[in-house]
C-alpha cells in the first residue's frame, strides 16, 4: 500500500525484524523515523542506533529531529551534535524536523525506560513551534544555507514528493 513504516517507537529487535522482512519479501516500503535522534549522541532507547539510522538513510527515508530534552540533551548546542552526527553518517538528505510537540504542554512520560527527567520536557525557548526562528538562528551559527533549507523543509518535501510519485506509479 506504500504506507511508510515509522521507526520512532520501534525497539531495536523489531526494527531489525521489519528490515529483514522487507528485504526477504523484496518490498519497496518507505521508511521514516518521524521524531528520533541518535543514540550515539544521547543514550536513550528511543533514539536510533547507528545501524538502524543508516538503513533508513540508505533506503531514502527521513529522520525527524526530536526536540524533547530527554532525547536531544540539555543545551541548544546538543541539537548541533545530533545534526553533526547525522551528517557524518550520510544523512544530509534525510534530516528533517520532527519536534514532537504533542500539544498537551509539559507532561510526565508514562515509562521508566527513558533517561531521568529533571526539569521541563523541552529546553527553554525551544518548547513549541513558535521557537523555529530561534532554532534556525542556532542552525545558522553552524551550517550553510543549503543544509538549513534541507533540514527545515527541502528534505521533507522531497521525501513526500517521492512517495507521492511512487504511489501514483503503483496505482
Amino acid at each position: 500500500k506504500n504506507i511508510a513504516i515509522d521507526f520512532s517507537h520501534t525497539p531495536d529487535a523489531l526494527a531489525e525484524d521489519i528490515l529483514n522482512f522487507i528485504d526477504n519479501k523484496s518490498l519497496q516500503i518507505p521508511l521514516i523515523a518521524s521524531h528520533s535522534n541518535y543514540r550515539e549522541i544521547m543514550d536513550a532507547p528511543r533514539n536510533l542506533p547507528k545501524e538502524i539510522a543508516k538503513e533508513i538513510i540508505n533506503r531514502n527515508g527521513v529522520i525527524g529531529l526530536n526536540f524533547i530534552r530527554r532525547f536531544v540533551g540539555e543545551k541548544p548546542t546538543d541539537f548541533l551534535r545530533h545534526i553533526d552526527y547525522a551528517l557524518s553518517i550520510g544523512a544530509e538528505d534525510s534530516i528533517v524536523i520532527g519536534a514532537d510537540y504533542y500539544g498537551i504542554g509539559d507532561m510526565e512520560f508514562p515509562t521508566t525506560s527513558l533517561p531521568p527527567r529533571n526539569g521541563p520536557t523541552f529546553q527553554k525557548d525551544l518548547d513549541n513551534s513558535s521557537c523555529m526562528p530561534n532554532f534556525i538562528s542556532l542552525l545558522e551559527s553552524h551550517y550553510s544555507t543549503e543544509i538549513i533549507e534541507k533540514i527545515t523543509s527541502k528534505n521533507a518535501l522531497d521525501y513526500l514528493q517521492n512517495q507521492l510519485k511512487a504511489f501514483s506509479l503503483k496505482s
